[in-house]
């Protein structure tokens, strides 16, 4: 016979978290480890305290929250915005994402009336309000990065009108063409995915925020008060949906798809058998054995993140269809795949206008 197996003790981390409810521990070390996305989602933190203001407010004008109440809470939130600003603010171990990290510190500093700031709110509902208010600033950046990029190839195109190369199809020789003729191609998709960008703008631009509560809380206030155009209609859509992720990440995509055929070109054009181009040396690398060469390594790279894009776009897809409707941890995910897409498409951006 089998000697019996001892059953193995899960070790407990102490736990006061906002969702304990029915839970008399914590998760396990090992589930805390697993759960944390602090890493992540710390850059949410100026949309999560924009959010808290807006919120504090609303309570206070629901009478939920007295007037002092509400001035300690803004008062703590000022102060939190302060020491992220400063890099000073403190993250301790069971802060295991920005939201409840801000709401603690929030506590240490306002008391009880920090520990309200919940009041009436899902997690859900803030996640989701956060993330499309955070998105709204990157998508101008991106259009930001747009405009740098197509001045430079409006600058290259001025400066080239008189230079004729040949054009390909098939990767055969064409007809002659000018330089700026082709270098415009590139304003025009560029142009098409500033105009994906301010389309996605006015979609992700919806209040998602308590679409279903039992609280006198008025929406309209917190609309106007974070600058979202207009309310989610549906409790279950508002926070179950990932469509604004997708269409965000697709856009990343596609920028990095479109810079990455042009990059291809000017890779070829860059070799000797082409000869049409000469990389710039401060987007240039050279070789430690071969001395002669010079390698295009900025345009390269581009290529190469684009294939990286790509990938994200089917993980952010993949993560959402084995998901039932309404919320799902599998979610948290999200974040990720999206900042890194965000930054791929940035990135991209800059060192193409930068190489130009």
């Amino acid at each position: 016979m089998r000697p019996k197996k001892k059953p193995v003790k899960m070790r407990l981390a102490s736990s006061n978290k906002v969702w304990a409810g029915r839970f008399t521990s914590g998760p396990s070390e090992l589930m805390e480890k697993f759960s944390r996305s602090i890493d992540i989602d710390g850059r949410l933190w100026q949309e999560d305290i924009r959010v808290n203001q807006a919120w504090a407010k609303a309570l206070r004008v629901a009478g939920i929250l007295a007037a002092a109440e509400e001035k300690r809470i803004q008062n703590g939130l000022q102060r939190i915005a302060a020491e992220f600003h400063a890099n000073h603010f403190q993250f301790l171990p069971q802060d295991e994402d920005i939201h409840v990290a801000i709401e603690r510190r929030l506590t240490e500093l306002a008391g009880d009336a920090g520990a309200k700031i919940h009041t009436g709110r899902s997690r859900n509902d803030q996640v989701v309000t956060d993330f499309r208010l955070y998105l709204k600033r990157k998508a101008r950046d991106l259009q930001s990065s747009l405009h740098a990029c197509v001045n430079a190839i409006v600058q290259q195109a001025e400066a080239s009108q008189e230079i004729i190369l040949p054009s390909y199809t098939h990767t055969q020789q064409a007809q002659p063409v000018r330089l700026a003729h082709y270098l415009l191609s590139a304003f025009e998709a560029l142009r098409r995915h500033h105009q994906q960008l301010q389309q996605f703008l006015q979609r992700v631009d919806e209040l998602p925020a308590v679409a279903g509560t039992a609280f006198p809380i008025d929406r309209r206030l917190l609309a106007r008060e974070l600058g979202f155009a207009r309310l989610a209609v549906n409790s279950i859509d508002a926070t179950g949906s990932r469509n604004f992720c997708s269409e965000i990440t697709f856009i990343c995509a596609d920028i990095g798809t479109t810079l990455s055929r042009y990059a291809h070109d000017f890779i070829l054009w860059s070799t000797q058998e082409f000869g049409f181009l000469d990389p710039g040396e401060k987007f240039a690398t050279g070789s430690s054995m071969m001395p002669n060469k010079k390698n295009p390594d900025a345009f390269e790279l581009v290529r190469g993140k684009a294939g990286v894009a790509i990938g994200l776009l089917t993980s952010i897809m993949t993560l959402q269809k084995g998901t039932p409707v309404t919320y799902n941890r599998d979610l948290q995910e999200d974040k990720k795949i999206v900042f890194e897409a965000l930054q791929i498409a940035q990135d991209c951006l800059d060192v193409f206008a930068g190489a130009l």
